[in-house]
């Protein structure tokens, strides 16, 4: 199991763009998962390793802390 389904967002570990998985793949023994983004209005695509990717569609990213406070007055 690779934690990553085609249409899933990702995220470079390091940082970057948002990017939708469009497939992964089995290179020589090798998981990658190819990914595409816009720059502006240019579609980009490219293979990524498993461990440089984060899936920001399973919940907050990790290392990232979230908090909110609610007015709960009326």
């Amino acid at each position: 199991m690779t934690g990553f389904l085609e249409g899933d967002v990702v995220q470079l570990k390091s940082g970057g763009p948002k990017m939708t998985v469009d497939r992964v793949s089995d290179q020589a023994g090798q998981l990658q998962v190819k990914c595409s983004w816009f720059d502006g209005a240019i579609r980009m695509s490219d293979l990524f390793e498993l461990h440089s990717l984060r899936n920001l569609e399973n919940g907050v990213p990790t290392g990232i802390t979230v908090s909110r406070m609610l007015d709960l007055d009326p």
